[in-house]
């Protein structure tokens, strides 16, 4: 044994046995292990969290796109009918770009349709409500959650 004094210390100085030096590999081998598996969570967060924002955008853009048509008119411009004074139920949208489509491709979400309902004097007379609907299915044919936008405008009682 190699002893020294040091300022009225005694040290043994032996260096690390075999079993705390597998200690130590044992305690860094769980925080690797539970860094790893933390990524692969943080992964899986971040393609969900790519996925809702890619719908809310289109359901948004949708609802721009239906607000924005006009409400009262003598003559339609194409593609447009008077939508915000007679109910309907589950109308496809078919406006999606580039060629007035019924679906939209967005690469690595999924194609996105969108359906929207009218409920004129809801929820009080002269408003009309609007509901957009906006499903997703992905490559392996699985449909996501639907993702439904409600808004609602003011329809005058009298042509413009």
């Amino acid at each position: 044994m190699n002893r020294k004094r040091n300022c009225g210390w005694t040290t043994n100085k032996m260096g690390f046995s075999l079993l705390e030096l597998l200690i130590a590999l044992f305690l860094l081998t769980i925080g690797l292990m539970a860094a790893a598996g933390m990524q692969g969570i943080a992964l899986r967060s971040d393609s969900f969290a790519y996925r809702n924002t890619t719908v809310t955008t289109i359901a948004q853009q949708v609802m721009d796109d239906l607000m924005s048509a006009p409400i009262l008119y003598q003559q339609p411009p194409s593609g447009w009918y008077q939508i915000f004074t007679t109910a309907a139920n589950n109308l496809q949208y078919n406006r999606f770009p580039p060629n007035n489509s019924t679906t939209y491709t967005v690469t690595n979400v999924g194609t996105c349709s969108a359906t929207y309902s009218i409920l004129p004097n809801t929820p009080a007379t002269n408003i009309t409500q609007v509901t957009v609907q906006v499903l997703m299915s992905t490559s392996t044919g699985t449909i996501r959650l639907p993702f439904v936008l409600v808004g609602h405008r003011e329809i005058p009682s009298t042509s413009l």
